[in-house]
C-alpha cells in the first residue's frame, strides 16, 4: 500500500508560462510535513433525450496545499512568487505588477507504487496564498503554501533526469519562545503596552481567479489580484487600551522577528494595518481570558538575515 512518507517532491521554475521544466532547468528537492497538490477529474452526463449519451470525463484543475515548517530559506520560493518580488539585499515587498509573475513545474514521486505511474507533473504552479502560524509555548512555527496548477500529468519517467538536485536545505526549524523578539505595535514592545501574545498569525493571500480556457485542460490561466495581509493576535485580557482601539479604526504598525537557533532569522514589518475584527473571551470560573486583535493591510516587507 503507498505511504505518504515515501513521498518525494521537487520543483524548477519555468523560463515560461505553458513551458515544463525540463532537464535544462535547476530542480530543487522540497521539505515538507504533508499536503502538496492533488489531481481531480471532472464529469457533466450528456442529458441525450431518448438515449444515454453517457458521461462527459476530463481533468480538473490541479489545488492543494503545502504543510510545512519555517526553515530558513526553504520557503523563499513561495514568498518571492506570491508577493512577486525577488528578495533583493535580503529585503522583499510586494512587486505587483512590476514583476513578471513566476510559474514553477512540480513534481512528485512516489517509489512504492505497485502499479501506474510513480511520478506525478504539475504544470504552471503558482502560489496563491502562505499562512503562518507561531504558537506557544516553545512551538516550532507552521507553514501553509496554497498552490495551484494546471493539472497533473502522469509518467513512468521525471523531468529532470539526469539533471541532479541542487544542494539540499538543512536549517532547523524556527520556533516560538525565546527566538521570537522585537514584538513591537507602533514601534513600541509589546511588553511595554501590557500586551502578552499567546499566538500569531500571519495570511497573505493574492486574489486570484482561474481563467479556463477551450482548448485545455484543468485551469487553464490564471489571474493575479490585490494582495491581502492579515495579522492576528491572540493576546492575554491584561490590558484593552489596544482592543478599544480597534473601534476608533485605528491603523498600527507591526513588527516581529523569528529566528532559528543558529541566528538566522526573518523580520516582518506590515504598516497601517487596520482593525478587521477583535473579540474578548467571556469569563469562565478560574480560566485566563484573551483579547484577539484582528488587521488587515495590504502591504508586507519581509527582511533576512543568515549567519
Amino acid at each position: 500500500m503507498s505511504s505518504g512518507s515515501n513521498t518525494t517532491l521537487v520543483r524548477a521554475l519555468q523560463t515560461a508560462e505553458g513551458t515544463a521544466a525540463g532537464v535544462a532547468e535547476t530542480w530543487f528537492g522540497m521539505r515538507f510535513n504533508g499536503g502538496g497538490l492533488g489531481r481531480t477529474l471532472t464529469s457533466e452526463d450528456d442529458p441525450e433525450i431518448g438515449g444515454s449519451g453517457g458521461a462527459l470525463v476530463a481533468e480538473g484543475p490541479a489545488a492543494g496545499t503545502l504543510q510545512a515548517s519555517l526553515w530558513y530559506a526553504e520557503l523563499d520560493w513561495a514568498f518571492e512568487t506570491l508577493l512577486r518580488g525577488t528578495f533583493t539585499t535580503d529585503v522583499l515587498e510586494d512587486k505587483l505588477p512590476a514583476e513578471v509573475a513566476r510559474f514553477w513545474t512540480m513534481e512528485e514521486f512516489q517509489v512504492d507504487l505497485v502499479g501506474g505511474d510513480e511520478y506525478l507533473a504539475f504544470i504552471d504552479t503558482v502560489v496563491t496564498a502562505i499562512n503562518l502560524s507561531w504558537l506557544s509555548p516553545n512551538a516550532r512555527v507552521t507553514a501553509e503554501v496554497v498552490l495551484s496548477a494546471v493539472n497533473g500529468l502522469p509518467g513512468s519517467a521525471d523531468l529532470r533526469n539526469p539533471t541532479a538536485l541542487e544542494a539540499a536545505n538543512v536549517f532547523v526549524a524556527m520556533r516560538t519562545g525565546a527566538e521570537v523578539t522585537g514584538v513591537e505595535i507602533d514601534d513600541v514592545a509589546v511588553a511595554t503596552s501590557n500586551i502578552r501574545v499567546r499566538q500569531l498569525d500571519l495570511q497573505i493571500a493574492r486574489a486570484s481567479e482561474d481563467e479556463p480556457q477551450i482548448d485545455v485542460a484543468g485551469r487553464g490561466g490564471i489571474s493575479a489580484g490585490d494582495l491581502t495581509v492579515t495579522i492576528v493576535l491572540n493576546t492575554y485580557d491584561e490590558d484593552r487600551t489596544h482592543f478599544n482601539s480597534l473601534f476608533d479604526g485605528t491603523a498600527r504598525k507591526i513588527e516581529w522577528i523569528s529566528s532559528d537557533v543558529a541566528g538566522n532569522d526573518y523580520a516582518y514589518e506590515i504598516l497601517a494595518a487596520v482593525p478587521s475584527a477583535g473579540e474578548v473571551t467571556p469569563p469562565e470560573r478560574n480560566t485566563s481570558r484573551f483579547q484577539t486583535l484582528t488587521y488587515v493591510a495590504d502591504n508586507l516587507k519581509i527582511t533576512r538575515t543568515s549567519v
